[in-house]
């Protein structure tokens, strides 16, 4: 097996990249999000997901829902194992999944951008206006929630990790970045 997960803030483009990879390789694709989402909706609880997640790990420990993600993306059909997961917004989640699936290689893709290219984003996704003052602070809960920590491995582990910064949405990311890449050429 062999693992690439996208990370990074929200609305910087990591599922049309996802996309895009998947579709010129032989990937499975895996967005937590939606999973969660998807078995917050099974599990029937009336409590919105953020309050059913701390419920859950309040009873089973922190890392409940990543053991979760894992059994569900372990039952999935797929004619591949060349995976690419996007949602993860801690290392220790990611640390987690490579513990439970032990990869032959894997590769964290950090894809960050620049302030305007984020709030913009965020706008045209979510069809709503924000304030600059609002959207940092949604920046900043992120980076509190753990993509903070997350960057700074990403950027302190060069050997299995890769950090792009966009200035705008014409900064395409292809898969032109692999090419020297050791970790995904194997892919």
């Amino acid at each position: 097996m062999k693992i690439l997960f996208l990370t990074g803030p929200h609305a910087v483009g990591k599922s049309y990249f996802m996309q895009q990879l998947a579709t010129t390789n032989n990937f499975f694709q895996f967005d937590t999000g939606p999973e969660m989402r998807r078995m917050h909706k099974e599990s029937l609880s009336e409590k919105n997901i953020g309050e059913w997640v701390d419920e859950l790990e309040k009873a089973y420990g922190s890392l409940v829902t990543c053991d979760m993600l894992c059994k569900v993306l372990e039952s999935r059909e797929r004619d591949t194992d060349n995976i690419i997961i996007t949602g993860f917004r801690q290392i220790e989640g990611i640390e987690y999944m490579i513990n439970y699936f032990q990869p032959e290689n894997y590769e964290i893709l950090y894809i960050d951008g620049i302030f305007e290219l984020l709030k913009n984003n965020f706008i045209l996704r979510e069809n709503r206006n924000i304030s600059d003052e609002d959207f940092q602070k949604y920046l900043l809960s992120e980076e509190e929630w753990g993509l903070r920590n997350l960057k700074d491995y990403v950027l302190n582990n060069p050997s299995n990790c890769r950090y792009i910064k966009k200035q705008s949405n014409s900064d395409e990311i292809t898969t032109d970045i692999f090419k020297n890449n050791k970790v995904l050429n194997k892919l």
